[in-house]
């Protein structure tokens, strides 16, 4: 399960049962974990096997004699065979970045896999939209560290033991420890817990 999650966060539209058979093929101990030097090669494998997806696509839905060439048109249901669903702004975006194409109306099978690569840097957002998403996700994690220092102050207040008292470390409460260890500590991280 861990090395699937993995391999999907890495951005990858990839099969449970495919990444856990790769990765018991990989597990050269055979103690059921995988080091890292494995799991490199989970990935190595995870992304040929995107290539042959490429591959794939190209037979079936290139017009030209030699399936080279990726018509424009057929590009985003090609995407969307190989699993990955991209809207118009983010395909526009990233083609906006990368090299020039071979040519404008038509992919190659390089320029396919330069484009796949891009999508998952970016995890699937334009770069308006992931800094709107960070300037939210900014604004909950201040108010997360506000709303634990005003808790931590509260609750020392009432029992005595306010940072910054004359009350010596060795003579706090095993809580009071814990607040001044907590107040030290800022977030960037949104707990979905709670």
């Amino acid at each position: 399960d861990d090395i699937y999650r993995l391999v999907r966060f890495l951005g990858f539209p990839v099969n449970k049962d495919a990444v856990s058979r790769i990765a018991a093929e990989v597990d050269a101990s055979g103690t059921g974990s995988v080091s890292f030097q494995e799991f490199l090669k989970v990935v190595r494998f995870v992304r040929d096997h995107e290539f042959e997806n490429i591959i794939r696509v190209f037979k079936r839905y290139c017009k030209d004699e030699a399936r080279e060439k990726l018509h424009m048109d057929k590009f985003k249901i090609a995407l969307s065979d190989m699993q990955y669903y991209v809207t118009d702004d983010v395909k526009t975006n990233i083609l906006e970045t990368m090299d020039d194409l071979h040519d404008d109306d038509h992919f190659i099978k390089e320029e396919v896999a330069e484009f796949l690569r891009e999508y998952r840097r970016c995890n699937g957002f334009t770069e308006e939209s992931a800094a709107e998403i960070k300037e939210g996700f900014d604004a909950q994690c201040r108010f997360v560290n506000e709303k634990r220092a005003f808790a931590i102050h509260q609750d020392a207040v009432q029992d005595g033991t306010e940072i910054g008292s004359p009350r010596s470390p060795k003579h706090q409460t095993p809580s009071a420890e814990r607040r001044t260890s907590l107040m030290g500590r800022r977030t960037s991280q949104v707990n979905l817990l709670n």
